[in-house]
């Protein structure tokens, strides 16, 4: 009955402006057979125009196994580095908002692929075939040559059944944001590995920039909400176990209302205090989110200020055992230094980010190194020379990082909005053996490896004289194994540690072909 009021709330009163603006930031790599000059126009610059006699390959319906190459012009650069996975016979529609390019509608009707890049995906599914392999390909980040056919494409159906218990994850961004190490990707790849279905869908594109990183399962499916039918996931679906509502935007409420109706349990997972502007930027509306609240068969939080009633139950962020549970080895882009590593990685955006509470850890410790992990904003305060900016790093590659340091900081202004926050860098430090430094926020209180102060200054000073952290049990009590286990618990399902079904992880940056290559002879 509740379910009826997130149900009634408008489709799509989100603009499609603000959509399409962040479809631009995450490609697949596209090679396309045709002689269009539509295609350099009317394509984002992940693809690129190789003619219409580029390949001589034979496409029939569905899906062969296959020589992918066949008759692929030589100046498709670099095979042997980036080898083409596959050729794709389509219809294909464009799609263009204003000056904004967006990725065509492609409907694939037949697939020549590599043996190598099939058995990478989970192979060929029973029913859709054509339309499975290729989502799975372009979910991968794999590079395809598409021959576009006559006609005009309609939005791909799936039909392979599922057969494991399903799980849609309802996000703002997109599974490999932030490097793949935000909450809702973490949530989905546990789920996966312990023997569910997890549809991830995400209302945006990436925020940040694409670090090319690919989760990789054939239980494991990325959509984009415009182009999700949650029909289609009921029916494909005959155990309907969970929705986890990671935002109240107004297109993701829409989706968990439908398939709340279709049987699925709906749990709104609280991760962020979307009131702020520079979080719930133009399409937070409160209704929404208290119609969400109000009609959910449970609400979770990552952090205690963030509840939404006496109800609510608290599940903080965690880490990632299968990441960090291991040695790995150092990064050659550290400094090298006998002198102590003090670091920090993630967000460098947003009003709560302290850059004079860093600037302070950096004078006061002179002789230490100070290295920060993430990308750069527009505009960065000076900082003394001792600083080290390193950019943006996928989230496999953070434990060589991580384990190198001495200190681990959490540069928060303490404000209403850094209290509602539940930082994973600090599961994620302490996974690694580091102590914390961090300010007085109510969502740290009381973990063991945490030492705060008023002064980030004073909290480094004691987290540098503090015992060393205990990586195991720090495992242990903040893994996103117990983490999942709470919010199966609430709709009456159980997490079964036994399963273990390892995600491939694969950096595949896209790429970017500048105007004058994106078509044969340099043409525009």
């Amino acid at each position: 009955m509740r379910r009826a009021i997130v149900r009634a709330l408008p489709r799509s009163i989100v603009s499609r402006y603000r959509i399409a603006r962040y479809r631009a930031r995450s490609r697949t790599n596209i090679d396309v057979a045709a002689g269009d000059r539509r295609w350099v126009r009317d394509t984002p610059d992940t693809f690129r125009v190789v003619g219409p006699g580029a390949t001589s390959t034979v496409i029939p319906d569905g899906v062969v196994i296959g020589d992918v190459l066949g008759g692929l012009a030589a100046r498709t650069t670099d095979a042997a580095a980036d080898p083409v996975a596959a050729i794709v016979r389509a219809r294909v529609t464009f799609r263009r908002f204003g000056p904004i390019v967006e990725e065509p509608l492609i409907e694939p009707l037949g697939l020549v692929v590599s043996r190598v890049a099939l058995d990478e995906v989970g192979g060929v599914p029973a029913g859709s075939p054509a339309v499975a392999v290729y989502e799975r390909l372009r979910d991968a980040g794999h590079r395809m040559v598409l021959v576009p056919v006559e006609g005009t494409a309609t939005r791909p159906v799936r039909r392979d059944r599922i057969d494991r218990p399903s799980v849609a994850v309802l996000s703002l961004v997109e599974m490999h944001d932030v490097g793949g190490g935000g909450r809702g990707a973490r949530i989905a790849l546990e789920l996966v590995r312990r023997g569910h279905h997890v549809t991830f869908v995400s209302a945006h594109g990436a925020v940040g920039a694409d670090l090319g990183v690919r989760f990789i399962h054939p239980d494991l499916e990325q959509r984009p909400v415009w182009e999700f039918d949650p029909s289609e996931l009921a029916a494909r679906a005959d155990d309907r176990a969970l929705v986890l509502v990671e935002a109240p935007d107004p297109d993701l409420v829409a989706v968990a209302g439908r398939l709340g109706e279709a049987g699925y349990r709906v749990v709104y997972d609280i991760i962020d205090r979307w009131s702020d502007p520079v979080l719930g930027w133009d399409w937070y509306d409160p209704a929404v989110e208290q119609a969400l609240v109000a009609s959910a068969d449970a609400v979770v939080a990552s952090a205690p200020d963030l509840g939404a009633g006496p109800t609510t139950v608290i599940v903080p962020n965690a880490v990632d055992e299968f990441v960090f549970g291991g040695e790995a080895e150092p990064p050659p882009d550290l400094p090298a230094t006998d002198s102590p590593l003090i670091g920090y990685h993630g967000s460098l955006y947003g009003s709560w980010f302290d850059w004079d509470a860093l600037r302070r850890v950096a004078v006061t410790f002179d002789e230490a190194e100070i290295v920060v992990i993430g990308e750069l904003p527009a505009r960065v305060p000076d900082l003394p020379g001792n600083v080290h900016f390193l950019g943006a790093r996928a989230h496999v590659e953070l434990p060589a990082y991580l384990q190198r340091l001495a200190v681990g900081v959490v540069p928060f202004v303490v404000s209403d909005v850094s209290h509602a926050v539940s930082p994973l860098k600090v599961f994620e430090y302490l996974a690694s053996g580091v102590p914390v430094a961090a300010p007085p926020l109510r969502a740290v209180a009381g973990i063991a490896g945490v030492h705060v102060a008023d002064d980030l200054v004073d909290a480094v000073r004691a987290a540098l004289a503090a015992p060393p952290i205990d990586r195991e049990a720090a495992l242990r009590e903040h893994s996103w194994s117990q983490r999942c286990e709470t919010l199966l618990e609430l709709v009456g399902r159980r997490l079964d540690r036994t399963v273990d079904r390892p995600v491939t992880v694969a950096l595949r940056p896209p790429v970017h072909w500048p105007s004058h290559g994106r078509s044969p002879g340099g043409r525009r």
